[in-house]
């Protein structure tokens, strides 16, 4: 069990239309994850949400999308073949 809280994201329907298909193709990341995979749904939802946003969305430009991707694949190379629910602050 690991020691930190963990939160889940599961995409809700509105009342009143469905969800974009960006957000309905986000997959949950779960602490059974191996690293490397969490880091790519990661980088995929915070990819979503480039472009033209509402004013207040909070917004990834194309930089920090590239610098986002630079540190993930760097961490992987340390520690991509463990689960999350593995990796402590001893790491």
């Amino acid at each position: 069990m690991s020691s930190y809280v963990h939160y889940k994201f599961t995409p809700q329907p509105l009342a009143s239309q469905p969800l974009p298909r960006w957000l309905q193709e986000i997959k949950p990341i779960d602490e059974n994850m191996i690293f490397e995979h969490a880091a790519v749904e990661w980088l995929r939802a915070e990819g979503s949400r480039m472009g033209p946003k509402k004013i207040g969305d909070r917004e990834v430009t194309p930089v920090t999308y590239k610098d986002y991707a630079r540190k993930l694949r760097a961490a992987a190379l340390f520690f991509g073949p463990l689960k999350l629910s593995d990796i402590t602050v001893r790491h």
